[in-house]
């Protein structure tokens, strides 16, 4: 089978995730945080250790961002930024990410220090909540999204919502540069892209903001945020108790801790895609059943798969494990075969690798849609 873009993305994110979660599982099991990253349990000793931490990171996984962020879209003739404007978007990306997991792993320490268990996990959940809230903020910082676009088409296209069977969301336009940025759930809403405004018909726009307010008409969006905070929490609560090593007494136990983290991320990778994908059929079948015409809502599929890069049919083998979005083929017979109705968790899959950062997860942005591409780090692609 012939390689295209989509299947070269996705050996590099399965190669990037790989790399990651053995090292881990290696790691934990030859006890090398403690071998290699002793520090003093002081302030200093704490602020020295997280920053080796990250800083071995951002080295470690540097050959899997640039196969992803530069060399694979310059192959394959994708849009491509000069080898200057990546390395400054990488390291303000990677400066940033680095500045959230210190913060993130300096308040695990202390709280876990002061009140065990229970405050480590409150701080975990504190850092969860502070993400989420803040998801348009940290988008701009890392990713140099700017808020923008064409508000009187958006405005036009709320206004088409008088001939649906749909309240109108709260949306809001952002810039960006990576043409696979398509937003997303906020807590105020949903954000969609400025491209939109530019590469779809009145009729696709007002087709593609439709299925955003059915996701959240329909609960599914919400279900996808509360499923992506209550893994993580589990997720953190089982590595503290079941790691080995795992711990807050210095840097190297909670990097015990950190590890055990990323076992359960890859676990969430392979888990969560299912309620994801259950979730974009949900907005389809709700948006046609609100009045959105199928043809209209196919034609607008296409085009946002288009600005993803990803191949319109794949086998359902690569697809339950790899994909938390359905291929176009599969999303477009579901609607004309007017689908049983399906409960689904909206962006579950990708929600949750970005709140991950609570937990310092490597594997944050080493998945195949967002690999080298600090653009997509926080508001991951999608449908």
């Amino acid at each position: 089978m012939a390689s295209t873009y989509s299947r070269a993305r996705l050996r590099v994110g399965i190669l990037n995730v790989g790399f990651v979660t053995v090292a881990a599982l290696v790691a934990v099991y030859f006890d090398l945080p403690e071998r290699v990253l002793y520090f003093d349990p002081t302030p200093t000793g704490d602020a020295a250790g997280l920053l080796t931490v990250v800083v071995l990171y951002a080295i470690a996984n540097a050959p899997f961002d640039i196969a992803g962020g530069y060399l694979l879209p310059k192959k394959y003739g994708r849009p491509y930024p000069s080898p200057s404007d990546f390395a400054a978007m990488w390291l303000r990306g990677v400066a940033v990410q680095s500045v959230v997991f210190v913060a993130a792993g300096a308040s695990l320490l202390y709280a876990g220090r002061a009140a065990g268990v229970p405050g480590a996990t409150a701080a975990f959940a504190a850092a969860t909540l502070a993400l989420l809230f803040s998801r348009p903020a940290v988008s701009r910082l890392v990713g140099g999204i700017e808020r923008g676009g064409d508000e009187g088409r958006l405005r036009q296209t709320l206004e088409q919502f008088d001939g649906l069977d749909l309240d109108p969301p709260d949306v809001t336009v952002y810039d960006a540069d990576d043409v696979s940025f398509v937003g997303g759930p906020t807590y105020a809403g949903v954000v969609v892209p400025s491209h939109w405004m530019e590469k779809l018909s009145e009729k696709e726009l007002t087709a593609a903001v439709a299925r955003r307010a059915a996701a959240v008409e329909t609960g599914s969006a919400l279900r996808g945020v509360v499923l992506a905070v209550a893994w993580n929490l589990v997720g953190f609560a089982g590595s503290v108790t079941l790691v080995p090593g795992a711990g807050f007494a210095d840097v190297a136990s909670l990097v015990n801790l950190v590890l055990g983290y990323v076992v359960w991320s890859f676990v969430a990778l392979l888990v969560l895609p299912t309620p994801t994908r259950a979730g974009v059929f949900e907005a389809d079948v709700r948006a046609v059943d609100a009045g959105v015409e199928p043809d209209v809502l196919e034609s607008t599929i296409r085009k946002i798969n288009q600005t993803q890069g990803d191949d319109e049919d794949r086998t359902r083998l690569v697809e339950s494990v790899f994909h938390p979005i359905p291929s176009v083929e599969r999303r477009l017979e579901d609607i004309r075969t007017e689908g049983k109705p399906k409960k689904g968790a909206w962006n579950a899959a990708r929600v949750r690798l970005y709140l991950s950062w609570a937990g310092l997860d490597f594997l944050s942005r080493a998945v195949h849609c967002n690999v080298g591409r600090p653009g997509v780090w926080v508001f991951l692609p999608g449908d």
